[in-house]
């Protein structure tokens, strides 16, 4: 067992037209972590900062993205209005954009997680099934400067520009709603 808890974002996706993946259920799992080409000295050197390595990945089984340790920390559902998976995209570009940097203090999986979480319930009107919202008062300032940026950038319709997988999903989900939006623990390794 590790000793840093890794923290990210697993939602369940709806699929209302039949895709590559069939339908039925599809699960999107959001990651933050360092760049695994940052060494460990190096990354102490430059006082605990490296360049981020954000991912999306997608399976349509839930257990394929979890790994056995996760245990869930809250599920959070949209029973007003499900935002899709286009609309998701400008928050988690602005996100990542905005925190192109991996801090192992405040910046991290955990902050991550937190953003993303408290702008879908505020935006979204999410429920919390089970537990709360996390970390919401972690690193105020950078959380400030970013949750700004993010209400002026929600709005705007842009092709989205996530690196990786993300960017290819939009155009095979365009439809797809969240059905669930849970957050989990993991032990790991940074």
């Amino acid at each position: 067992m590790g000793l840093i808890l890794h923290r990210f974002l697993v939602m369940e996706l709806e699929m209302e037209l039949p895709t590559l993946l069939g339908c039925g259920s599809v699960f999107l799992r959001m990651d933050r972590r360092m760049n695994s080409d940052v060494k460990p000295l190096q990354f102490v050197l430059k006082r605990g900062t490296a360049p981020a390595r954000d991912t999306a990945s997608l399976a349509t089984e839930k257990l394929a993205l979890m790994n056995i340790a996760a245990t869930l920390e809250n599920c959070m559902t949209f029973p007003k209005s499900s935002p899709t998976l286009e609309n998701l995209c400008p928050l988690f570009q602005t996100i990542c954009t905005e925190l192109s940097s991996y801090m192992l203090w405040p910046a991290n999986c955990w902050f991550f997680v937190s953003l993303i979480q408290e702008h879908l319930f505020e935006r979204f009107h999410g429920y919390f099934e089970i537990g709360e919202l996390k970390w919401g008062k972690l690193a105020l300032d950078i959380r400030s400067h970013v949750s700004e940026k993010v209400r002026l950038d929600f709005d705007i319709p842009s092709p989205p520009t996530l690196p990786g997988l993300l960017q290819s999903l939009t155009v095979l989900l365009q439809s797809t709603h969240p059905k669930h939006f849970a957050t989990a623990m993991v032990s790991g390794t940074l």
